[in-house]
């Protein structure tokens, strides 16, 4: 509930969570899908400085001589190992990833505490796409928030969330999510209970005027483990403000560890600049540093 609660707050409401207004978090897409932002970073910094299939297995500290090794594995075919050197890190995959990284020297204790305890999350996302927009021609907005828990004990209906999801070009189409209790289905079995789950809340046209169903499972990611988001379970909020704090010279972003709109991309993006400009601090370029970003953030981290 803690959690839940900060959440909302990094938001500013959660009203502004659930509801698709101008500005709340599903306001806006990316023409032509999000992977856009790492190819146009890509092209940005150069494609030969960007290492891919490299998992980090150790981040060692050498405080005496000024530098940092980053020690890796390749996940593909090949028995690739070697290590980075370098003077500052950033890390910026999710808390419960950096779990599975050795520090040298070891993390604070609480630092290490909250990577472990956070558990990513369960749902399964899904695209459907259909002929018409028929609840738009209905005076429906597409958007349902169900608990899935229906009069019958124990029973929990596949479908969490819906928004409309029709394009600028006029593909209508509905993006939600599932509850991890039909994890275990195939793929065609969850697109048809899903369906069927949709009925109830837009009406045969949902079955009707079916034309695809798309889906996706980020607890099969390997450097994921689950989405959206990773959650802080009871007991471990006195943790979870050491998530964005320094180590040394190991920085830390992603989602998890905005101070606005944490767990979404808006967080992400924040969490960045400020990791980015505390290494720039740490590298005495005082000129490039803006201090409004890292006052602001240990203005959050003290009332917080």
């Amino acid at each position: 509930m803690l959690y839940h609660l900060t959440v909302c707050k990094s938001a500013g409401s959660v009203y502004k969570l659930l509801i698709p207004d101008e500005d709340g978090p599903q306001a806006l897409r990316i023409e032509g899908g999000a992977n856009q932002i790492s190819s146009r970073l890509v092209e940005e910094v150069g494609a030969d400085r960007v290492e891919l299939h490299r998992a980090v297995s150790r981040i060692e500290v050498d405080e005496a001589n000024g530098v940092t090794r980053v020690h890796y594995h390749s996940t593909d075919d090949s028995d690739n190992k070697g290590a980075y050197v370098c003077s500052q890190v950033i890390s910026a995959i999710p808390p419960n990833q950096c779990a599975r990284i050795d520090f040298l020297p070891a993390l604070p204790y609480l630092k290490r505490r909250a990577f472990e305890a956070g558990i990513p999350g369960n749902a399964i996302k899904f695209i459907i796409t259909y002929e018409t927009a028929f609840w738009r021609e209905e005076g429906f907005s597409g958007e349902v928030i169900s608990s899935g828990r229906t009069a019958k004990p124990g029973e929990m209906l596949p479908v969490i969330c819906t928004y409309d999801y029709c394009t600028p070009s006029g593909m209508p189409a509905l993006v939600g999510l599932i509850s991890e209790e039909y994890a275990d289905l195939s793929r065609g079995d969850r697109c048809n209970v899903v369906v069927q789950d949709l009925m109830r809340f837009f009406g045969n046209q949902a079955m009707l005027q079916f034309v695809d169903y798309q889906e996706k499972d980020w607890s099969l990611d390997t450097f994921g483990g689950g989405g959206p988001g990773v959650v802080m379970p009871c007991g471990t909020m006195n943790s979870w403000q050491t998530l964005r704090e320094p180590f040394l010279s190991i920085h830390f972003a992603g989602a998890e560890t905005a101070s606005h709109w944490i767990g979404y991309m808006d967080g992400a993006v924040e969490s960045g600049l400020r990791a980015a400009h505390e290494v720039l601090q740490q590298l005495g370029h005082y000129e490039k540093v803006s201090y409004t970003i890292l006052v602001c953030f240990w203005f959050i981290l003290v009332i917080l």
